[in-house]
């Protein structure tokens, strides 16, 4: 919360930019206090900076004298409503946004300091409508006399998720090696030798490939050529000399 002396100065610099954008206009003026006057109100509430149950019903009706019967009825926000309002719904995301990102994840808090600020563009929106010769400068000065330094809050301590995942990948990791290994011996193991019983006739099954004639033992697709092999029955004999 700001001191006493540190909000008379903030006050005293808005209404003075307040005059400047207004370039004249009464009821532009007027406006401005309105919405920085609410604008100081809510933000005041929502900090819990006022303590003082009285001080905060003072207040939460003073802000709502601001946003239902002041603003709406200033012949200046009638004129440009519309405009205005688009102003107001953008203001009020960054505020909210800001305040969701001030104790945020490390990296948000410089985001969160310049959003909570943008509704001194209502300065440049103002200074535009009236005729005001240097809009933007006039922003940019507003904007550099009301910044505020505050130091970013202390980061929130990080949970270390990483704390037994590398265990679980290394007990993963070795089994998936045991399998590996008792699948390797498996296929380096050597083949038993091809069991093949006659039938009757002394003859057993071999395949045939109707395309190149090539004979193989347990093929059902030609080695040479590719193409589906026949079964047919050989000899014993003929059948050993088979690849």
């Amino acid at each position: 919360m700001s001191t006493p002396t540190e909000r008379a100065e903030v006050t005293a610099y808005i209404l003075d930019f307040a005059a400047k954008a207004a370039h004249g206009n009464a009821h532009a003026q007027a406006y401005l206090h309105s919405i920085m006057r609410a604008t100081r109100l809510a933000d005041d509430l929502a900090d819990g900076d006022l303590g003082d149950p009285a001080q905060r019903a003072e207040a939460a009706a003073e802000l709502v004298d601001c946003l239902l019967i002041q603003i709406p009825t200033n012949p200046f926000f009638i004129a440009s409503a519309d405009l205005l309002t688009g102003v107001h719904l953008a203001c009020l995301n960054a505020w909210r946004q800001s305040n969701r990102w001030w104790n945020g994840a490390r990296g948000r808090h410089e985001y969160a300091n310049v959003w909570r600020d943008q509704i001194l563009d209502v300065f440049a929106v103002v200074a535009r409508l009236t005729g005001h010769p240097d809009p933007l400068g006039l922003n940019e000065t507003v904007r550099e006399c009301l910044k505020k330094n505050e130091p970013a809050p202390p980061p929130r301590p990080v949970e270390d998720r990483t704390a037994g995942a590398f265990d679980h990948f290394r007990e993963w990791q070795e089994k998936v090696e045991r399998n590996l290994d008792k699948a390797l011996e498996n296929v380096l193991k050597p083949a038993p030798p091809l069991e093949v019983r006659p039938d009757a006739d002394g003859r057993v099954e071999a395949y045939l490939c109707g395309n190149c004639g090539r004979m193989h033992k347990l093929r059902r697709f030609c080695a040479t050529c590719g193409r589906q092999t026949s079964a047919i029955r050989v000899s014993k004999q003929e059948f050993d000399g088979l690849k």
